[in-house]
């Protein structure tokens, strides 16, 4: 099945083998047996083969086949517990080295995860996208009716830095040698955090050494599954009639609190510190826990979602935020700047994917306000750029000449009639027209 030619390695058969292996110790009810699948798990070659070739897609490296054979040797014949992570050294094959172990714990852990919330799929628990995420959101702020949420941050270096020898390893139902496993990849996540040459910075090669980002989920998953039991226990002391939602914000250290009642919010505010000094020893900041208001909205992921009471209904809107407005501009006006000598059609292949990249990803939601006025500012910068290559002619000529009027145009499958629509040819002779699209006109998709 494997050999040294990577390319024909049957990777299908690899990920039944190591997908089988998970499902066992999923549905297997007795611990002793979960806990000799992990090891079984742990030292089969399909799922250190597997991982590899994931960690390698992952992040893109220039890794040729005489490197790839030695980190894959390193991994399916030294033992795994012995000179686990290095973190002096900084080269790739090192940070490559360690990046796949991080992944080799998440698979052995994440079954057993499954488990404790009862779900019924075995899907690796990667980071949930952004647009689950706002979407989670929203429907919890129409549900609740909630004008106010509690905002903690909890750092992944607080997590790991309060207990590295026994955190989350009782929750998680660990068996003693993948414990022993688990304990010094802690020790070596804080030391790879802390140090100065590991963090994602100038340097582009850094971004390989960061950390596996499901696992900081999966530590972030239990500190809110523990604090959500421990405020149900709470809640008639609180009197809280209403249930509360605790989401859990992928990719970043944020946890959001929601409730209808300000008054129940308030008395939660100074328990939430201390329940998690208690039972992870969390020390948090003191800043680190606030009440926020919705109506003034929240900034994630380049969104900002925000509500509206008008004649006592809740409207939630979603649109981009102040920094990626400011950044878009920013970026259309640097390409036009810097391409002041071309032709209009050369800026229009310039400038349409980064339009239609940057609509896309806001495209889920009714962003049309936002975008009338973004587009009306970035037609200003281009009709500064084409007043200023053309001076002889009057300014009604050039405005036809590039901004036709009472064109009609066919995007994606809809008409669009608009006087300020950039067009241009390729060249004088030719018959290949291309027109800059707005970004009103990308349909909202559900």
């Amino acid at each position: 099945m494997y050999n040294s030619n990577w390319e024909t390695t049957n990777w299908q058969y690899a990920q039944s083998q190591v997908s089988k292996l998970q499902y066992r110790i999923y549905k297997h009810k007795k611990i002793l047996k979960k806990h000799y699948l992990q090891r079984v798990l742990l030292n089969s070659l399909s799922t250190k083969l597997l991982i590899s070739e994931l960690t390698f897609k992952q992040y893109r490296q220039n890794v040729s086949d005489r490197e790839r054979d030695k980190i894959t040797t390193r991994m399916c014949t030294t033992d795994p517990n012995n000179n686990l992570f290095n973190i002096k050294s900084a080269s790739k094959l090192t940070a490559i080295l360690n990046s796949i172990k991080e992944r080799l714990i998440f698979y052995i852990v994440v079954p057993n995860w499954y488990t404790i919330f009862e779900l019924k799929t075995l899907t690796p628990l990667y980071q949930a996208s952004h647009h689950t995420t706002i979407k989670e959101i929203k429907r919890t702020l129409l549900k609740t009716r909630s004008r106010y949420a509690i905002q903690v941050s909890v750092s992944i270096t607080t997590i790991i830095g309060s207990n590295t020898q026994s955190y989350g390893l009782k929750e998680l139902n660990i068996s003693p040698v993948i414990s022993n496993f688990i304990v010094p990849y802690l020790h070596y996540l804080r030391k790879k955090i802390d140090c100065k040459l590991y963090r994602e910075g100038s340097n582009p090669e850094e971004k390989v050494l960061s950390y596996y980002r499901p696992f900081k989920n999966l530590l972030l998953e239990v500190v809110t599954n523990d604090l959500k039991k421990t405020l149900l226990h709470l809640s008639d002391k609180l009197g809280l009639k209403q249930g509360i939602k605790i989401i859990i914000i992928p990719g970043t250290d944020e946890i959001f609190l929601f409730h209808i009642d300000i008054k129940a919010l308030r008395k939660m505010l100074p328990l939430i510190p201390k329940l998690l000094k208690i039972n992870h020893n969390l020390a948090l900041p003191t800043n680190s826990v606030n009440i926020i208001d919705l109506v003034q909205g929240i900034s994630l992921y380049k969104f900002k979602i925000c509500l509206r009471i008008t004649n006592r209904n809740l409207l939630v809107f979603i649109h981009p935020d102040e920094n990626s407005q400011r950044s878009y501009l920013k970026k259309f006006s640097k390409i036009s700047h810097q391409n002041r000598n071309v032709s209009t059609y050369v800026l229009i292949t310039l400038l349409r994917p980064m339009i239609l990249q940057w609509a896309t990803y806001f495209q889920y939601y009714d962003c049309k306000e936002t975008f009338c006025l973004l587009n009306y500012k970035s037609n200003q910068i281009l009709r500064a750029w084409v007043f200023r290559r053309d001076r002889r002619n009057g300014r009604n000529l050039v405005k036809e000449n590039h901004f036709p009027s009472g064109n009609i145009y066919k995007f994606p499958d809809i008409n669009h009639k608009n006087n300020w629509v950039l067009c241009g040819t390729m060249n004088k002779n030719s018959d290949k027209k291309l027109f800059l699209p707005q970004l009103q006109w990308l349909p909202v998709l559900k």
